[in-house]
């Protein structure tokens, strides 16, 4: 049985929706964390990078006036930064595509931990920052390095989590324990449904930072849908 929905309310009492500087000109990141194991390979990068193209078009639209950042980490034994948090409407398609080797284990702490890095270094850089938002997609099991539990709790005190379970492989409950909330993981079985929910997450940060609202709320109620 799914778990219901948290309203807005429920949200804000829970501690869930911590907003930084909400108001007119104050930038917003995301930081899109991928899987890279060998599991990966193939057709399932390839979805993964047109998701990834998906959600830089919708923040890097004119209408959002340049207030969006963009970070991309790779994960598999390790994980890296392969797109250090610049402008969304500075990235080129050629800037999104997954050049790292795949293979290996999945590492869910070292994820985490170069996420957590990415956001440090962007609100180091600007003063004026809403709550950052990462997207975190794997398409199996965490199998290697540490407990990755205590580390998503650390991230999530500076950001809202969204997990995407990709396929049928991956272990829906566990992304559960990473995330914001049961309401922020969603399961994408096809690169299509991937490219849809990516585009959404866009569409909602976009729509929560010109409403001033957080974008938990509306991350929530993207997840709730994709389980149906």
């Amino acid at each position: 049985m799914e778990t219901k929905a948290r309203t807005r309310d429920e949200l804000l009492t829970a501690g869930v929706v911590r907003p930084m500087s909400l108001g007119r000109g104050a930038r917003q990141l995301a930081v899109a964390v991928l899987d890279v194991s060998g599991s990966m390979h193939g057709q399932k990068t390839a979805d993964a990078c047109a998701a990834l193209a998906a959600l830089r078009e919708e923040l890097a639209s004119p209408a959002n006036r340049d207030g969006f950042d963009l970070a991309v980490v790779a994960y598999a034994d390790s994980a890296s930064a392969i797109l250090p948090a610049r402008r969304a409407s500075q990235t080129a398609p050629a800037d999104l595509v997954v050049r790292v080797s795949l293979g290996g284990s999945t590492n869910f702490a070292a994820a985490l931990t170069e996420a957590r890095r990415e956001i440090d270094r962007a609100l180091a850089a600007e003063s004026r920052q809403l709550r950052p938002v990462v997207v975190f997609l794997t398409d199996g099991h965490w199998n290697t390095g540490p407990d990755p539990i205590p580390l998503a709790a650390d991230l999530r005190s500076v950001a809202d989590v969204v997990c995407i379970a990709f396929g049928s492989d991956a272990d829906l409950q566990a992304l559960e324990r990473l995330a914001t909330s049961p309401q922020h993981v969603a399961r994408c079985r096809t690169g299509p449904e991937l490219l849809a929910y990516f585009a959404q997450v866009g569409r909602s940060m976009s729509e929560s930072r010109a409403s001033g609202t957080p974008a938990s709320i509306a991350l929530a109620t993207i997840g709730t849908q994709s389980r149906q």
